[in-house]
């Protein structure tokens, strides 16, 4: 006749209360029997057992075989081009120190964008072009800073995030589109995919060491990369105020005083670095590594292929430093000096992006 089921429906809260909760049981068998209540509860402390020891075992991951189709590199059109420095300043007096200089190009990067005019007819006074860059970061509600940078009528725009690029290309803006490292570029299928979708040069990411990088200028069209090859690396970024914590009685921009404007904070580490702090328009921080590090060390290495487009950025510098910095650089990627003598020079810790990798010199 075939098994005979038996449907069991435990009424009411269970008598040992655990995370699990026994709705329905089905027992099959081929004979009639006749199961002690007793030995019900056993199996269930039983199965109990057994799933809470399966919820204490570390997850068991399996690696899937991914079937993965390269792309062929992009072939660059050959031509060899001369090698290019622009300079990113983040205050008025490095933008009027950078555009005495040879450079033809100048970044800012300013924390309030309502310097962002003066910024612009400064560097076109002295016939420079100049690019301003978006906030890192971009909250909803804040479009109003992306409209104030195409109000100062810049000569291009380095995008920070994909708002940035979201917003301008719906407003159809004409002005050349540029992104940076915070677009988390980190192979040369991004980089592709961001030069498709309309951009004209782009950063890869700091997460990158110098075998990496590598590897994706080799594979992605290197004259459309820019390299930073000195700066103050960005450590982390923050939406807690430093400035409104400590320099101020007041809890948000509404009250705080505004003590970004007119002070400098650092946060010293527990070896006695100081690394300093600056906000942007939606009042969050970044805090900068203390020691300035250059990649001129590599130049040859990027040089070789292909990559002719280099920047240098300032944090708190003087202008003679601004001078002395881009002077330096430019005369390594003129063949004048070497990239070792330029970070020894200045003293600067000598590594590309986050970690130096196991290429070194």
């Amino acid at each position: 006749k075939g098994p005979t089921i038996v449907r069991f429906e435990e009424p009411g809260l269970p008598v040992t209360v655990t995370v699990y909760q026994l709705q329905q049981l089905t027992f099959a068998s081929e004979e009639e029997v006749i199961i002690p209540v007793k030995e019900l509860n056993r199996m269930r402390r039983d199965a109990v057992e057994q799933l809470t020891r399966l919820r204490q075992e570390p997850p068991h991951y399996k690696r899937n075989q991914v079937l993965f189709k390269e792309t062929a590199p992009k072939k660059e059109d050959g031509k060899k081009r001369s090698p290019q420095l622009r300079v990113l300043c983040r205050t008025l007096e490095q933008v009027e120190a950078a555009a005495g200089t040879k450079v033809e190009e100048i970044y800012a990067d300013f924390e309030f964008v309502k310097d962002y005019p003066q910024a612009v007819a400064l560097a076109h006074e002295q016939g420079k072009k100049i690019t301003l860059a978006t906030p890192r970061v971009h909250m909803p509600g804040e479009n109003g800073f992306l409209q104030s940078i195409l109000k100062a009528n810049p000569d291009g725009i380095l995008i920070r995030n994909m708002a940035g690029v979201y917003f301008y290309q719906k407003e159809g803006t004409q002005l050349p589109l540029y992104g940076d490292f915070s677009l988390n570029i980190a192979n040369h299928l991004a980089a592709n995919l961001f030069l498709d979708r309309g951009l004209e040069r782009v950063t890869p990411s700091y997460d990158l060491n110098i075998q990496q990088m590598i590897d994706l200028i080799s594979h992605g069209p290197a004259s459309k990369v820019e390299l930073v090859i000195h700066q103050h690396l960005p450590m982390f970024h923050t939406e807690h105020c430093i400035y409104c914590t400590f320099l101020s009685e007041g809890t948000d921009y509404t009250n705080c005083g505004r003590p970004c404007e007119q002070h400098r904070a650092s946060l010293r580490d527990r070896v006695g670095m100081a690394h300093p702090v600056r906000v942007d328009a939606g009042c969050r921080n970044t805090v900068y590594n203390a020691v300035e590090q250059s990649g001129a060390e590599y130049l040859d290495v990027f040089l070789a292929r292909g990559v002719h487009q280099f920047r240098v950025e300032f944090l708190g510098e003087g202008p003679e430093k601004v001078e002395e910095v881009i002077q330096l650089n430019q005369e390594a990627l003129e063949g004048k000096r070497s990239g070792t003598s330029v970070w020894k020079t200045l003293k600067a810790l000598n590594q590309l992006g986050v970690t130096r990798g196991q290429l070194t010199h």
